[in-house]
């Protein structure tokens, strides 16, 4: 086995919810699994790190989808007795309606407990690391332990493996400007959909989003998704829009969850299997 790319982040039982009281069972859901099934298709399963902190419930609810999926397990930390689980509440459109997300297991501020560190990173990345995909820890937010960026520029730099990062929901204010646009200089690589980089830099417009990102020249890829229409790809000053792939005709989208850490950790992949900006979109 080669641990090429690292799948990690808060891995969370998910549940779909609306205003009006509809909610769909709980199923399967966090950052390492959907990353891991983007990256899938550009590697084989044993090459994919699956890195989670997580309850003694784990094997019972994601059991039957790792075996399924070869998924590794022996990056994965036992740390409590039950799994984060988190409901998730959407429009009719299935897009996240923000400062709804609830948290059975503390908030954003108290779930550190099932977040990578620094030390579980030096465990798993290896001379053969090529990507590393991490949703949510931002460096400079208060709400987040700035003790995981502790060391880890410096350990990315012996190790020379590329970083992914995207935002999660809990920091799309403007209050995060600043450290979003620190993420420019210290990683290859990042994500960001349309509505949030509305809120996190300020700009009312896809075009203003546009030139913003492409001033950032020091990040090798940035991907700006647009829903349902498809994303940018962003690199080196230049944009490509990549269409979204159609749902055949008769079918119908049910439930979106998941998709912005699937394509990115996929367009991650992409990239440091040395695809083109258009390719890494694709």
């Amino acid at each position: 086995m080669a641990n090429v790319f690292i799948s990690s982040g808060l891995n969370m039982v998910d549940t779909v919810a609306f205003l009006d009281g509809r909610r769909y069972a709980d199923h399967i859901g966090g950052i390492p699994m959907y990353g891991f099934a983007g990256m899938r298709p550009w590697t084989k399963a044993e090459d994919i790190v699956f890195m989670a902190r997580v309850g003694k419930d784990f094997e019972s609810v994601y059991g039957g989808w790792m075996d399924a999926n070869s998924v590794r397990r022996d990056a994965i930390k036992y740390v409590a007795e039950e799994c984060p689980r988190c409901v998730m509440y959407m429009d009719e459109n299935f897009d996240m309606i923000p400062g709804t997300l609830e948290l059975s297991v503390g908030d954003y501020v108290n779930t550190d407990l099932f977040r990578p560190t620094l030390e579980d990173y030096k465990e798993v990345v290896t001379d053969e690391t090529k990507g590393l995909y991490i949703c949510g820890a931002q460096v400079g937010a208060p709400a987040l332990p700035a003790s995981m960026w502790d060391g880890f520029f410096e350990f990315k730099k012996l190790k020379n493996f590329k970083v992914m990062w995207e935002a999660n929901a809990a920091h799309i204010s403007s209050e995060d400007h600043e450290s979003a646009d620190a993420m420019f200089d210290l990683v290859e690589m990042l994500s960001f959909n349309l509505p949030e980089s509305k809120n996190i830099f300020e700009l009312d417009s896809e075009e203003k989003i546009l030139r913003h990102f492409r001033s950032k020249k020091n990040c090798e890829l940035i991907l700006l998704r647009c829903g349902s229409r498809g994303l940018y790809s962003i690199s080196e000053g230049n944009a490509w829009f990549i269409p979204s792939v159609k749902v055949p005709l008769g079918e119908k989208v049910v439930d979106t969850t998941g998709c912005g850490n699937t394509s990115t950790a996929g367009a991650m992949a992409a990239w440091c299997k040395g695809c083109d900006p258009v390719m890494a979109g694709i």
